[in-house]
């Protein structure tokens, strides 16, 4: 296996500076699965993203500012190189070309959401805090639509 470099989002590194999971942390959204990957695991995770799984290959489609750092139900979730402070960006699987959209503003934001979810952890106390910190651009996070509207904003 040949050495791989993965050149990090200054969001990322700041993030990871203070609180980083020493193993991928599962969080159970209801309907699927976020995953927010360890350090350690980024490189290999890029995986059939930035690079081809058999042969190691840099993918060509690949948009390569983009740095994937988590999952949302499989589909990945990325910072871009070029971005100090975000967005947070997410792709839905199955479109061939990956084709991002805003998730959250910023990843202060994304973490602050996720953390919002696992503190009340169900749709009515969620949707008043999301309220409560975004007013009405809460609708336009991405985790508002899942948990709050369930629509699956993944498709």
């Amino acid at each position: 296996m040949q050495e791989a470099v993965l050149p990090l989002p200054a969001p990322l590194i700041r993030a990871f500076a203070h609180l980083s999971p020493a193993d991928n942390l599962p969080v159970d959204l209801g309907t699927h699965t976020l995953t927010l990957w360890a350090p350690h695991e980024l490189i290999e995770l890029q995986v059939g993203y930035r690079w081809h799984g058999f042969n190691g290959k840099r993918m060509r489609e690949w948009d390569e500012r983009m740095v994937v750092f988590a999952e949302d139900g499989g589909d990945p979730l990325a910072l871009r190189l070029d971005e100090d402070d975000g967005p947070v960006w997410l792709s839905r699987r199955g479109e061939g070309r990956h084709a991002f959209f805003e998730a959250a503003p910023s990843l202060a934001d994304f973490y602050e959401c996720v953390a919002l979810w696992l503190e009340t952890g169900e749709a009515g106390g969620f949707r008043a805090g999301l309220e409560a910190r975004y007013g009405a651009g809460a609708g336009r996070l991405w985790i508002w639509r899942e948990l709050v509207s369930r629509v699956d904003a993944r498709r």
